[in-house]
């Protein structure tokens, strides 16, 4: 029987412009609508894993305390003009060089990190294959391994930098290179040790409050902070402008995240003067001996 061709229409067909632009226009809209989510996750990430940093730190200070007769870890130490300079620091074993710092000049870093047993981290030629075993690592490290991450940072960025000035120690911190680097966490003043400065050593004992005083506080300034109302914000009265406030509100909303001689660790909205914090929302900076 012979076979019949029947003629079909070929019902296929390419997609056309305006689909192909609809498709273009709804992955645009969920990006829109996903990407902020996104970084809001991100950014709480951040602030959790700081806030786990500054813990941990509460923990080491807790220790340091408890084996040297509740000494609490001055802010700075200098022994440099002293008869007898003190082994807070020691040097670094023979053969490594060191970079910048004297063992007898140092911060609160540089005694966790050693008491703790953070180190030793090695680097290399570039910087006389120094050996940060018993100071924590500093500008020079940094500005050649700018990925490392230490607990004794923020895990979030330096937002800002001090404009060419050094800060303490040794010009650390906040040059412009630094910005964009982890961040500081910073001592308060207040406990430095240092002899140009009260020069004095304080025991838990000593401390009325120490629920509401403040250790630590994020900064990009380094690693101390003077307890004067330029770091932390002056009055209206006061001459320094708000850009001299040198804490650093580094995370989502504005906030930064201070660590009370308690251990407890507090995320503060941005707050505009030194008065405030200390009168509206109970964290004390200065005098915290009486």
């Amino acid at each position: 029987m012979p076979t019949r061709t029947t003629d079909l229409p070929d019902r296929r067909r390419g997609i056309t412009i305006v689909e192909i632009m609809t498709v273009i226009g709804i992955i645009i809209l969920l990006l829109a609508i996903l990407l902020p989510s996104l970084g809001v996750l991100r950014g709480n990430a951040v602030f959790a894993r700081s806030q786990g940093n500054l813990r941990q730190i509460a923990t080491w200070l807790k220790a340091y305390s408890t084996e040297n007769r509740e000494f609490i870890v001055p802010a700075a130490f200098d022994y440099r003009n002293a008869s007898s300079p003190g082994k807070v620091r020691t040097i670094s074993p023979p053969g490594a060089t060191m970079p910048i710092e004297p063992a007898s000049y140092g911060s609160w870093s540089d005694i966790v990190w050693t008491d703790a047993g953070l180190g030793p981290v090695v680097v290399g030629p570039e910087l006389g294959g120094y050996d940060y075993r018993f100071d924590s690592p500093d500008f020079d490290f940094f500005n050649a391994q700018p990925e490392y991450q230490t607990p004794i940072r923020s895990d979030a960025e330096n937002t800002r930098s001090m404009n060419g000035d050094n800060a303490f120690p040794f010009g650390t911190g906040s040059r412009d290179v630094e910005q964009g680097q982890y961040g500081f966490f910073a001592a308060n003043g207040f406990f430095d040790a240092r002899p140009e400065n009260n020069g004095r050593w304080f025991t838990t004992a000593q401390i009325k409050r120490p629920f509401q005083s403040l250790y630590l506080v994020d900064s990009y300034a380094g690693e101390v902070i003077a307890p004067e109302c330029e770091p932390f914000g002056c009055t209206e009265n006061d001459d320094a402008s708000d850009a001299a406030m040198q804490v650093d509100f580094r995370y989502v909303g504005e906030f930064a995240l201070i660590l009370t001689l308690d251990g407890a660790v507090k995320g503060e909205a941005r707050w505009e003067t030194l008065d405030e914090l200390e009168g509206d929302r109970g964290i004390r900076v200065r005098n915290l001996d009486f």
